[in-house]
């Protein structure tokens, strides 16, 4: 099987092709946190904010990670929900040695190919129903060895370039 894998990335490299590789995250790698900000706040405001909620709550210096930002405005609450997410740089820099290399969650991988085997779209709302998904219970290919690892090669496969989940 790994054989086969060296194979189609050896393909995929030499292809005239356009391409890119989604490598999934674990989880317990990424900080993640969720703040709320006024929603009067202008974009500058915002990220100035996200600095700010970063040096004094990691314990390391903002140059050492990657982070990135999603931002959703809340018609009703009159506020902007932001969720931050920050990986050390040590950790993603072998990973991002490469060209058309992008850096995903392991748990939102899993979660879209879960959705996907069990037929529900993926919102964020869906995430709760995760936990009832029985997965020996989806309809996985013929002698797939590792189901998690297929579910989460199945959801990179669905990145988007957006934070679906």
């Amino acid at each position: 099987m790994a054989e086969q894998i060296d194979e189609l990335v050896k393909k995929a490299v030499t292809s005239p092709e356009k391409f890119t590789i989604i490598t999934s995250i674990p989880n317990h790698y990424i900080w993640q946190k969720t703040v709320y900000f006024p929603a009067h706040f202008n974009s500058q405001e915002q990220y100035k904010q996200v600095i700010q909620i970063l040096k004094q709550t990691l314990p390391i210096a903002v140059s050492q990670i990657y982070f990135d930002v999603k931002f959703n405005q809340e018609e009703n609450n009159n506020r902007i929900k932001s969720t931050i997410y920050a990986l050390r740089k040590s950790y993603a820099e072998p990973f991002l040695s490469k060209e058309n290399i992008i850096l995903d969650n392991e748990l939102f991988c899993y979660l879209r190919g879960a959705l996907l085997l069990n037929n529900l779209e993926i919102k964020t709302e869906n995430i709760k129903q995760i936990q009832d998904i029985d997965i020996d219970k989806l309809s996985f290919p013929e002698n797939t060895p590792d189901k998690k690892l297929y579910l989460i090669a199945l959801g990179a496969s669905l990145w988007n370039g957006k934070v679906s989940i």
